[in-house]
């Protein structure tokens, strides 16, 4: 095979099925290149999921997180991506080559090309969203 990798790319942890279907595609094509392979940890949360995240960030028991209803995760649009390399660690090292890989490929900005938009402008590496979530939210509420 010419020393040629073969890559599992994305290995979802996390169903597919309740997931936006438009980006999966996205993502899927996004890392379809990635000379690493990711782990997707998180993805879709009922309102009642993303509720008990909510309390536990206001008590200051867990990461920041949106209000139930307000997160693109309840509606299907963002995903929790590790590198598999580190997917059973207590703690992430982000200045590796496979967290630098999403950060160069993901734009952060929210105007930005492409309809991925990566979490690193609020601190979170690990969070992609599609970009304009927040229309499919207003077709299916």
């Amino acid at each position: 095979m010419g020393g040629t990798k073969t890559c599992i790319k994305l290995t979802w942890t996390v169903p597919r099925h309740f997931l936006y279907p438009l980006f999966v595609a996205d993502l899927e094509a996004r890392f379809a290149d990635s000379p690493f392979d990711y782990v997707v940890v998180d993805g879709y949360r009922t309102l009642e999921e993303q509720g008990a995240r909510w309390i536990r960030a206001r008590k200051g028991d867990g990461p920041p997180a949106q209000a139930p209803g307000k997160s693109p995760h309840n509606y299907g649009c963002a995903a929790h991506l590790v590198p598999v390399e580190q997917a059973e660690a207590e703690t992430w090292d982000f200045s590796s080559l496979s967290w630098g890989w999403i950060a160069h490929h993901v734009p952060a900005k929210p105007h930005g090309e492409g309809r991925l938009l990566h979490g690193r402008s609020w601190r979170k590496w690990q969070h992609i969203e599609w970009r304009g979530w927040e229309r499919w939210q207003r077709v299916v509420t």
